[in-house]
Parts: C-alpha cells; structure tokens; sequence
C-alpha cells in the first residue's frame, strides 16, 4: 500500500507545492518559537513538500521565500484568541485545522469557540490521508 507521501507525489502537478527548502534547523526555531513540538509526520511534510496540497487543499507550512507560514498564522491567531498549545496547519474560511499540542491530534478551531476546539483526527497522518483522499476524490 502507498504511503501518503507516495500519493501526494503520484498526483502532484506542478506548483501544487511549494517544496520550499526546510531543514532541521528552521524546525526546530519554528518549534522554539511556538513553545511546541510539532509530530514527526509534520516534520516530514514540511521537508519533503513544504507549503500547499492537492486539488485546493492548502496545508500550510514553509513557503518559497522561506516565510515560515504556520508560524505567522499561528502568532496571529492566538493574539485573537486561539489557545495557545495549538499549531495552524490548514485555513478553512471561517475555521481552521491545528495540530493539539499535548495529544498531537487535529483539532478544528474557530474564533467563535474562545478556548474549546473539537477534535478531527487522532493524528497528522490520518488528517493527511482523509484530506489527500478526498483530493484524489474530486480530480
């Protein structure tokens, strides 16, 4: 069976991703940054891919200027409210899906909820594999 990372690269087109260049260092200045530690599988895709997704599905991450995106959304969002153990992977008009820090679940968050949020899926991998799926779905 393919790997997620498999499928992501099977139905990539060109400028689906921004396959930024992203080592360990700006990782780890990403994760001092937020106080977080961001799952194994995040890591990975922001190293091997960077910054986009499939068919409009946008995951945030580094982008070719090197602006570390998930970062900035996330400092910004917690200066609205958003609590602060969550990391930003995805905008979705008036929510957005977050990495739970303590768990490393996904979340969703809108700024409505103040400080609860409601878990989507149990992990990273799993949140990419529904999104990519439903990508594949509506090509």
């Amino acid at each position: 069976m393919n790997s997620v990372f498999d499928l992501m690269k099977e139905y990539e087109e060109r400028g689906d991703f921004a396959h930024s260049l992203v080592n360990e260092n700006m990782i780890k200045e990403a994760e001092k940054k937020l106080k977080v530690r961001l799952p194994e599988t995040y890591k990975r895709f922001l190293i091997e891919f960077g910054f986009g997704g499939l068919d409009g599905i946008e995951i945030l991450g580094v982008a070719k200027n090197g602006r570390v995106v998930f970062v900035d959304t996330t400092l910004k969002l917690r200066e609205l409210g958003m609590p602060q153990n969550l990391i930003v992977i995805e905008e979705c008009d008036e929510w957005v899906y977050c990495i739970e820090n303590e768990s490393q679940s996904i979340v969703s968050w809108a700024i409505e909820d103040g400080n609860t949020y409601r878990e989507a899926y149990q992990d990273f991998e799993t949140y990419l594999q529904d999104r990519v799926n439903d990508a594949i779905e509506n090509l």
